[in-house]
């Protein structure tokens, strides 16, 4: 019975931590996840906001783009990349790619 309740314990700790260390990363990283409805409300209420799409070339040429999305790969994303694309520090950025499972944005 122990090691039943030890089986099943475990598991459920573990995923709890997971679930809090994944809340609080976002919190430290600065970065939110977005809805398709919460980003038309950015793009309609922010001035300054900048799209950028970080899926490669061939999924631009076979798919959808935001209107106005600016292509940065994720393989070429980096700090001097974005600096051509971003006004300043400040200047609020979104990041897309393929769906929530895609890690390049």
């Amino acid at each position: 019975m122990k090691h039943l309740i030890r089986f099943l314990l475990i598991p459920a700790i573990l995923i709890m931590t997971a679930q809090q260390v994944l809340a609080s990363k976002e919190k430290e990283v600065g970065y939110k996840t977005v809805t398709s409805e919460e980003l038309q409300k950015l793009q309609k209420d922010t001035k300054d906001l900048v799209i950028i799409d970080s899926r490669g070339k061939k999924y631009i040429d076979d798919g959808v783009v935001i209107e106005g999305a600016k292509l940065l790969p994720a393989d070429k994303t980096n700090a001097k990349s974005l600096a051509k694309l971003l006004s300043t520090k400040e200047t609020p950025v979104v990041f897309y790619c393929s769906d929530t499972n895609c890690g390049a944005s």
